[in-house]
């Protein structure tokens, strides 16, 4: 047990911990946990001919993870899925495989420069690849839909949690800015029967809304929030898990093109994790390190969010907190 190591043993367990991200990679790109999934109890000479891999090379990754409590191992060899590598599978319905995929190739390397982003101050990836993320995947489809995967399986556990906590007794019409494919304005929708719902967010993202309410309580616009806003009867504005990926320099454009469509009384409402201003720990502070590494933006605790609402001409009028770890901020102009 992690209480039990010494200061030097769980240094070293910190060091070599990407031993364990890599390994749990390789067994959902591989497939292993949906094999098991269909078919428990499998010898490592059937896993590998399904597979078509080296057996000894299954053997020991399997075995590696095994011994983290990740698959199970019985008295007779065969392998077999436990609590925790069940959500490696697709068919788990909150499965993790898709956080795992998009995670090889590219952005593993930049989190293998997290030195250089400290060094000069910019995101690891464009340093390693001239270019930024945003870009790196607008150039390649198959890592776009892996992203997009991704962030799917990542927050649609979150959106059922938040979408309830939304304080829209008031409200009329909800316009989700940058909500891709509409997931958590869906979900709104589905909470909240009076309400009807706007999408925003590039043409490639909302070209395939996924939003399944009645067509009469949505509409779907494409662009770019750094440009100026459609004029909508919206009367109140969502930014979720927006801002924490840009500067603060491109934040504050984004916000000023939101005040400048809203009307007099409306809201908006940023969710993200807001960071603690002391040393506990908090996922935001896991979050912010990935940011680091791959966008020009940052979890922001709340002294900087009040600081970035001012410079827009908002003033933050509440904070909710969430069983997640981002919060509802309430802003009003």
């Amino acid at each position: 047990m992690d209480e039990m190591l010494t200061p030097k043993e769980r240094m070293q367990t910190f060091a070599h911990a990407y031993l364990l991200s890599g390994a749990l990679c390789a067994a959902a790109e591989l497939g292993i946990a949906d094999l098991l999934w269909e078919k428990p109890e499998q010898t490592i000479e059937q896993l590998s001919a399904a597979l078509n891999v080296d057996s000894r090379s299954l053997f020991r990754l399997l075995r590696y993870l095994v011994s983290h409590r990740v698959f199970s191992q019985s008295a007779d060899g065969a392998f077999s899925l436990n609590p925790e590598a069940a959500y490696l599978s697709e068919k788990h319905p909150e499965s993790i495989r898709g956080d795992l995929l998009v995670t090889p190739g590219p952005r593993w390397n930049a989190f293998g420069a997290i030195r250089e982003a400290v060094v000069h101050g910019r995101p690891a990836f464009d340093l390693l690849y001239g270019k930024s993320y945003f870009h790196y995947l607008s150039e390649n489809p198959e890592a776009a839909n892996r992203f997009n995967i991704h962030m799917t399986s990542y927050t649609q556990g979150e959106d059922r949690l938040l979408a309830p906590l939304l304080p829209v007794e008031e409200i009329h019409t909800l316009m989700d800015i940058g909500g891709g494919e509409g997931h958590f304005l869906n979900e709104a929708l589905r909470c909240f029967s009076h309400v009807n719902g706007i999408l925003f967010d590039l043409e490639s993202a909302v070209s395939n809304p996924q939003i399944q309410q009645d067509q009469k309580r949505w509409k779907v616009y494409g662009g770019s929030f750094f440009e100026p806003l459609p004029q909508t009867d919206a009367d109140a504005y969502i930014l979720k898990r927006v801002l924490h990926n840009w500067s603060d320099e491109d934040s504050l454009k984004i916000l000023r093109n939101i005040s400048l469509v809203m009307k007099e009384g409306s809201r908006l409402w940023i969710i993200e994790g807001v960071v603690p201003e002391n040393n506990s720990r908090h996922q935001s502070k896991d979050t912010d390190l990935f940011l680091m590494t791959l966008f020009p933006g940052c979890e922001r605790t709340e002294g900087e969010f009040r600081e970035l609402a001012n410079q827009a001409g908002f003033q933050i009028t509440r904070i909710l907190p969430t069983p997640t770890f981002l919060s509802i901020i309430e802003l009003r102009k």
